[in-house]
């Protein structure tokens, strides 16, 4: 089962060169990220 530590490592690696505004919480990124894939796998 996918775990957040890979979706944040995911993220980690494709926002590299991308600025999170500051208002947007990573770890909101990637619970929302985790649980599209979540849903979307395994749903």
């Amino acid at each position: 089962m996918l775990g957040r530590k890979v979706v944040r490592e995911l993220l980690d690696e494709e926002l590299q060169e991308n600025k999170i505004p500051k208002d947007v919480f990573k770890e909101e990124l990637v619970r929302t990220l985790y649980k599209y894939v979540e849903n979307d796998y395994y749903g």
